[in-house]
C-alpha cells in the first residue's frame, strides 16, 4: 500500500477528463484553497488539483481552522463553471454528495451533515469548504481524515477518520483519486435544474440533518425546529412552531442538535 501522498499516484488512478488533469503539488503550504484563488486569479485551468501533503493553516468555514494533522489529506479543486456564478452554491452539494459516494466505498456510514460536512456516527470524517471568486471561479476545497490512529484532547471527540472507522490503513492517493472521480459528473449535473433536482434527491438520501431536531443560532436569536428539507439554493428549511418554515443561510448560522438530542459537532 502506497500511504505516502504523490501527485504522479494520484493521477494514475484519475478517470476524469478535466478534474485533477493539472496537478500544483506542495510538500507544505498554508491553505490549498488560497493557492487555488491566487493560481485562479492568474492562468490556471480548469480542473486544476492543487494538492499538498501538509497544509498549516487550513479553513473550515465561518472561519473556522481545519487541523490538518499527518493522516489527513487535502486539496483543493479550482473550477470555471460554464454555467453562471449564482450558481454556484450548487456545487457545494455535488460536493458533499461526490465525498459522500467514494466514503461509503471504504465501509464506513458516511452520511453528509449539512451543509458541508461529512460525519461517521456524529463524527467529522470530512469538511468541505466551497468558495466563489468574483473572477468567475469556484476553490472547492476538501479535507478528510483518512490515516490518523487517533485525535487529541477535545477533537477525539467530535472527529474520526477512516483508519480509527476500519482498523485499516488507507492509500491517501486512491482517497483523493476516488472523491475526485466521483465529482466530475456530479459538477456537470449542476449546469441543469433537471440534473441539479437528481443530485438533491441523492444529497437528501445522504442527509444526517433531515428528520432531526435542530438548533439553529442565528445573528437574530436562536431558535428550534425540525430540519425538514432543502430549498433551490440548497438552504436548510426548518419547521418552527405552528408549522412557520424558516429558511437557513449556511454561512450565517450554526445548526446543533436540539435539546435532549445526541450532540454532534456544531457546524
Amino acid at each position: 500500500m502506497t500511504a505516502k501522498l504523490e501527485p504522479d499516484a494520484v493521477a494514475a488512478l484519475l478517470n476524469t477528463n478535466k478534474l485533477g488533469r493539472r496537478i500544483v503539488f506542495s510538500e507544505s503550504t498554508a491553505s490549498t484553497n488560497a493557492d487555488a484563488k491566487f493560481f485562479g486569479r492568474g492562468s490556471a485551468v480548469d480542473g486544476t488539483l492543487f494538492l499538498t501533503a501538509r497544509q498549516t493553516a487550513g479553513r473550515g468555514r465561518r472561519g473556522r481552522s481545519w487541523l490538518s494533522d499527518e493522516g489527513a489529506l487535502c486539496f483543493t479543486l479550482l473550477i470555471r463553471p460554464e454555467f453562471h456564478m449564482t450558481l454556484a452554491p450548487r456545487l457545494v452539494i455535488a460536493c458533499a454528495v461526490g465525498a459522500c459516494r467514494a466514503l461509503r466505498s471504504y465501509g464506513v456510514k458516511a452520511e453528509i451533515k449539512w451543509p458541508n460536512d461529512i460525519v461517521v456516527g456524529g463524527k467529522k470524517l470530512c469538511g468541505i469548504l466551497c468558495e466563489a471568486d468574483q473572477k468567475g471561479f469556484v476553490a472547492a476545497g476538501m479535507g478528510i481524515n483518512v490515516n490518523q490512529k487517533a485525535f487529541q484532547n477535545d477533537i477525539s471527540q467530535t472527529a474520526c477518520s477512516l483508519y480509527t472507522e476500519t482498523g485499516e490503513e488507507h492509500d491517501m492517493n486512491a482517497v483523493a483519486a476516488g472523491v475526485i472521480n466521483e465529482c466530475e459528473g456530479l459538477f456537470a449535473l449542476c449546469a441543469s435544474d433537471e440534473g441539479y433536482a437528481g443530485l438533491i434527491g441523492e444529497y437528501l438520501s445522504m442527509c444526517a440533518t433531515i428528520g432531526r431536531k435542530v438548533r439553529v443560532i442565528a445573528p437574530d436569536g436562536e431558535y428550534e425546529g425540525e430540519a425538514v428539507g432543502l430549498d433551490a439554493q440548497g438552504r436548510l428549511r426548518v419547521r418552527c412552531d405552528k408549522g412557520r418554515i424558516k429558511v437557513v443561510n449556511a454561512g450565517d448560522v450554526s445548526i446543533r442538535p436540539a435539546e435532549g438530542q445526541k450532540k454532534t459537532e456544531e457546524n
